[in-house]
């Protein structure tokens, strides 16, 4: 894992959000292996959308 994964809402999650503008009902790339939302659901389709964008940073840092 390249991408350091921090608890959902975690400190260190909070300040990545921030610096990242991820809005309240997104995920940022550092929390998908917290969560598992419920398919079909707009938080669902946030986490697919972070964890895409982590595959992505993961391959550039490789």
């Amino acid at each position: 894992m390249k991408v350091a994964q921090h608890p959902y809402l975690s400190s260190d999650a909070r300040r990545l959000r921030e610096r990242d503008g991820t809005p309240p009902w997104g995920i940022h790339p550092c929390e998908v292996d917290s969560v598992s939302p419920q398919p079909g659901t707009v938080f669902h389709a946030a986490w697919i959308d972070a964890s895409r964008i982590r595959a992505e940073l993961e391959v550039e840092l490789s």
